[in-house]
C-alpha cells in the first residue's frame, strides 16, 4: 500500500498473512487454500 501523502509504502511477508489467517481469524481453511494444499471445489 503507497500512501503519497507521506511517500511511504508498507509490505507484509505472505508467510506473516498465512500465520494470521491461521492463528488470529482461525481461517485455516482459507490458508490451505491459499497455499494450495487444498482445491477448490
Amino acid at each position: 500500500m503507497y500512501s503519497e501523502a507521506t511517500n511511504r509504502a508498507v509490505a507484509v511477508h505472505p508467510a506473516g498473512i498465512i500465520e494470521c489467517l491461521r492463528k488470529l481469524y482461525d481461517a485455516n481453511g482459507l490458508a490451505d487454500e491459499l497455499e494450495g494444499m487444498t482445491q477448490v471445489q
